[in-house]
């Protein structure tokens, strides 16, 4: 199978991995890390934090959404992961020029946080939404929930943390993130 892949952040990256584990065959194309092949732009190309970091990186971005649009004519399916800011606007764009291309999105926008419009554009664009969240299929009429990855990452886990006194910090997946967050917590 030939996947035209969007995966712009360490964390999609990550949540790759297994999918394409899962594939007896698969050639992907677009953006991901280059441990998995030679993509057309590393994934870390595109790392970004805060509006000024994205403002730099816009010309990159618009090139990009134009030629993977063009590619999606030579793949079987696209599967975008996260990164709405970037996905949406390539679905779109995919399915402007290439309507009977699959679009799989996975890692939805979390809506019920913010920008709940967002929901009409991926019911839209994207044939296949899977939610990684259960409460995601209230949001999304399209939406199917297919698991979460991290508990597939956290072989155990407890609900509460007086039970163990350990307690998880998550800052970010981005090297970025960490930099901004990190300092407040300390």
């Amino acid at each position: 199978m030939k996947l035209l892949v969007s995966a712009l952040e360490p964390s999609a990256n990550l949540h790759l991995e297994p999918i394409l584990n899962e594939l007896d065959t698969s050639e992907i194309y677009g953006i991901f890390d280059e441990r998995f092949g030679k993509p057309l732009m590393p994934s870390r190309a595109f790392s970004v934090m805060g509006f000024l970091d994205v403002f730099t990186k816009l010309y990159k971005a618009k090139k990009a959404i134009k030629i993977m649009a063009r590619m999606s004519f030579f793949v079987d399916k696209v599967l975008l992961i996260d990164s709405p800011a970037f996905n949406l606007p390539l679905a779109k764009a995919i399915k402007k020029i290439n309507p009977n291309v699959e679009i799989i999105y996975y890692i939805l926008p979390k809506v019920w946080a913010w920008k709940p419009k967002r929901v009409k554009k991926l019911e839209k664009y994207c044939d296949v939404l899977a939610a990684i969240f259960p409460f995601e299929e209230q949001f999304y009429t399209k939406a199917t929930y297919v698991g979460n990855p991290l508990l597939d990452e956290i072989p155990q886990f407890n609900l509460q943390a007086d039970e163990t006194g350990i307690i998880a910090f998550l800052p970010g997946s981005r090297k970025s993130e960490i930099r901004a967050l990190f300092p407040l917590y300390k």
